[in-house]
Order: structure tokens, then C-alpha cells, then sequence
């Protein structure tokens, strides 16, 4: 195990991250399952995703193979390449070189375990085929449900986990439901929920000037993490409410007054 909690005493480097982790990210490498991330932007996610990918990858054998995710192949491969610079780092003996030397798509260690990176496009028709014991998803609230019905049956053939991590976007999707309590699905994850707030490595004055220059929704989103339908809509739930009919009113038999106090969704 190369990775290690941070000491106050220590400073961030930001090419050896894994030497100064933050309680929570040792803790989410450590378990094993199921799990999911909800952060606000800049906590870790990306870094402590990257260092299980390559331990669980580690810890595999032939056939056990881990794909790596996300929405497009840019932000697949910045979680790839974070988690090939850990494994080169800290243990460049285990990693197949020669002919099966790393490519941007694809990692072999000598324990046979294959890691591919690929990015899912809108509907992750590109991604069935495969086989995983381990699947890890970064910016997953922005992945259609389409994409995990398509990736999910390559789990069950080897009992394989998933991984999924983001900042949120909105009330909806795979994602959202992994996280809310009311969904069946939501309790086969393991869940943290970090915001920037928290993040030691965040300074408190940026994070007030980006206070101060955005809406209170967005800064609430982007930073705080939390799940907002309201800046995916132009009217606001209160102003639909006020816009409702009163039950007396509307319970005429009148067609062109229920019609005119109708709300209609958009």
C-alpha cells in the first residue's frame, strides 16, 4: 500500500496526491462493493477513484478485468492517466511493458488484469461487449440511464461492483437515485458526500469570490454538491404553486376556465 492519510504537517503535492489523502478518500479506497461520490468541484474524487482503480487492479487476477469510464474520452482519460502515473510511481515492476506497454486506452498488469478507458458517449452503445469485475464512472450525473443499462449486465456473469462519482446535476438520472434515500437502488451503495467547503486544499478566499460571483444555486451545485432541479428550470416551484387554481374555483364544470388555470409542465 503506497498511498497514505495526509499530515497537517505536510504539504499537497499535486504529482504524488496519494501520499497526502484526505481521511475520506482512504477510507472510500478501502471499502470494497458498491460505492458513490457526491463532491463538490476540486475535493479528490478523480484522485482517490484513480488510486482503488489501480490497487483493485492490483489485487486481481486474469480475467478480472477494470474499465474506467466517463462522458466523453478527454475526462475517461484524465482518471486513467492519474491512475497509470500512481502504478508507474509506486509500482512500475507489476505493469506490462514491450509490446503490451500502456496505450491511452488501455493498461496491462502482469497478474493479467486488463484496465481500459473508454468515454461512453450519449447512449454507451460502444461500451457492451465487455466483461468487468470493477467499474468506475466519473462524472456520472451527467451520463444517461441509457449508458448504465448498457454497461450493467457486465457485471453479473463475475459478481463484479461499480464505482460511480460526480458533481451533481440536477434530480434525475442513475446517479441522482443512487443517492436518494426513497429509490431501491440507492441501497446497494456505499455513499460520501464531500464538500468544497471541506476540502483542506481549497482556499477560503477563492471560495468567497466564487460565492460572490455566482448564484446561490450555483455555487450551492458546484461546490457544495448538492442536488438542484432549480437551475434546470425557468419557474421555480413556489411560482407554480402560486399559479394554481384554488380546488374551489376549479372544480367548475367549466371547460374554458379549468382550461385557462391549467399549469402545464415544461
Amino acid at each position: 500500500m503506497s498511498y497514505k492519510l495526509r499530515d497537517p504537517e505536510e504539504k499537497f503535492n499535486i504529482n504524488r496526491p496519494w501520499k497526502t489523502l484526505d481521511s475520506w478518500q482512504k477510507e472510500y479506497i478501502e471499502t470494497e462493493g458498491d460505492c458513490a461520490l457526491l463532491t463538490g468541484r476540486q475535493c479528490g474524487k478523480t484522485t482517490a477513484m484513480a488510486i482503488k482503480m489501480a490497487e483493485v487492479a492490483r489485487a486481481g487476477k486474469r480475467g478480472r478485468d477494470i474499465l474506467c469510464i466517463s462522458l466523453t474520452e478527454r475526462q475517461a482519460y484524465n482518471i486513467f492517466s492519474k491512475c497509470l502515473t500512481y502504478l508507474l510511481s509506486e509500482y512500475p515492476m507489476e505493469v506490462k511493458s514491450g509490446r503490451d506497454k500502456p496505450t491511452m486506452h488501455k493498461i496491462t498488469l502482469k497478474n493479467g488484469v486488463v484496465i481500459r478507458c473508454e468515454p461512453t458517449g450519449l447512449m454507451g452503445e460502444g461500451l457492451r461487449g465487455l466483461t468487468c469485475q470493477k467499474i468506475f464512472a466519473d462524472e456520472a450525473s451527467r451520463m444517461s440511464d441509457e449508458v448504465f443499462t448498457a454497461i450493467m449486465p457486465m457485471l453479473s456473469v463475475v459478481g463484479g461492483t461499480m464505482d460511480i462519482s460526480s458533481t451533481p446535476c440536477g434530480k434525475q438520472g442513475f446517479f441522482w437515485k443512487a443517492f436518494n434515500p426513497l429509490e431501491e437502488m440507492s441501497k446497494r451503495f456505499k455513499k460520501w458526500k464531500i464538500s468544497s467547503e471541506d476540502c483542506p486544499r481549497h482556499k477560503k478566499e477563492f471560495l468567497e469570490q466564487q460565492k460572490s460571483s455566482m448564484s446561490q444555486m450555483e455555487y450551492a451545485q458546484e461546490y457544495l454538491a448538492e442536488f438542484l432541479d432549480e437551475l434546470r428550470r425557468y419557474f421555480s416551484d413556489a411560482l407554480i404553486k402560486s399559479a394554481k387554481c384554488p380546488s374551489s374555483f376549479c372544480s367548475s364544470n367549466s371547460p374554458s376556465i379549468n382550461k385557462a388555470f391549467a399549469v402545464r409542465p415544461t
